[in-house]
């Protein structure tokens, strides 16, 4: 299997269940690294796209772990029952479709230990969409991979709910950040993004909104280093 950092991540995240439910499992890679590495026991595998289910099938037949997983095709969350899994993973999905399947089975999410929970896109809307639902936040991070940095969250829907200001859904909270060093890259990088965006011509408005979101970008930087803001 090949080396991926964001998976590795995600695992390392994904604390120790019995079984946990990889939504969007794809090839399979995360599933399998998370029976290699003992997170889980059993492993619920589930696509949209049966053949994308069907490649996991077979690493899994490769792998020899076959026998602790199950393959299941359907959308999101609808084809588990409440309860069945203690833990779910879903990632390599933007921001807004991720809400919209967590919001939909919302009993089930409920009855979940943990959720690691990594959107592409859309992050600032995603954080709105966890405090809207009352969701408890306990980990925020970053890793930068092929180009990209991919954003991963931890939560769940029985802790105290995560409360963002205006200013942390740019930035997340400071005290959930896990690898703050890795996470300051993450801030530079929006920070650079903003600043590329600057030197084109923009409304007033537009000028005024992306100077004022590196303000706060710039501030949590600093933050982040230990530095005083």
């Amino acid at each position: 299997m090949m080396e991926n950092l964001r998976i590795n991540r995600i695992v390392e995240l994904s604390g120790h269940h019995d079984t946990v439910a990889d939504i969007g499992t794809d090839h399979g890679f995360t599933s399998l690294l998370l029976l290699r590495t003992g997170r889980a026991t059993k492993v619920i595998a589930t696509d949209i796209s049966s053949d994308s289910l069907s490649k996991a099938r077979r690493l899994f037949e490769q792998e020899g772990v076959q026998d602790l997983t199950e393959c299941r095709t359907g959308d999101g969350l609808d084809v588990l029952e409440a309860g069945e899994a203690d833990a779910c993973i879903i990632s390599g999905m933007g921001g807004h479709l991720i809400m919209k399947m967590l919001e939909r089975d919302m009993d089930k999410v409920r009855t979940m230990d943990r959720l690691v929970l990594s959107p592409q896109s859309n992050i600032p809307e995603f954080r709105q969409g966890l405090m809207r639902n009352g969701l408890h936040v306990s980990v925020e991070t970053a890793v930068f991979e092929n180009d990209h940095f991919y954003t991963v969250f931890v939560a769940d829907g029985h802790g105290e709910p995560v409360v963002y200001t205006e200013e942390e859904l740019l930035t997340g909270k400071s005290g959930l950040i896990y690898d703050r060093k890795g996470y300051e890259g993450y801030i530079f990088h929006l920070l650079e993004k903003n600043r590329r965006m600057l030197s084109y011509s923009l409304s007033l408005k537009r000028r005024t909104e992306l100077e004022r979101e590196n303000s706060i970008l710039e501030n949590f930087k600093h933050l982040l280093n230990g530095e005083q803001i």
